[in-house]
């Protein structure tokens, strides 16, 4: 799939929710989708996200600039990874929409998401 979506010119929504991916398939897919200048909605909720698959989405949004909305709900991430993701953010001007419904991050990382909206 990951070599589909490098040559992607008309997909604009990839939807892989209740998949249960783990950080493997996850790094091959945002890894396809760095430069992808098409698609905008990843939904990836339900995954199992470590911190090689937080790694690879937070590069990812330091250097994608098409991509508006993530869905992570009900995905397993630590605080570390919702740390990571939310540093990366604060430098893509033009994502728009976390999804992390049921993510069971705490209070500490319902902080970091608060920082973003600052």
């Amino acid at each position: 799939m990951s070599e589909l979506l490098k040559i992607n010119t008309t997909l604009t929504v990839l939807s892989l929710n209740n998949t249960t991916l783990k950080d493997k398939e996850i790094q091959s897919i945002v890894q396809s989708l760095t430069y992808n200048s098409i698609l905008t909605t990843l939904g990836i909720d339900g995954s199992i996200i470590g911190p090689d698959g937080v790694q690879s989405i937070s590069e990812m949004f330091l250097l994608n600039s098409t991509l508006k909305r993530l869905d992570l709900c009900y995905s397993t991430i630590s605080i570390e990874g919702v740390k990571s993701l939310s540093q990366s953010l604060l430098f893509n001007s033009t994502f728009t929409s976390l999804q992390i419904g049921g993510t069971k991050m705490g209070s500490e990382g319902a902080k970091c998401i608060t920082e973003l909206l600052r």
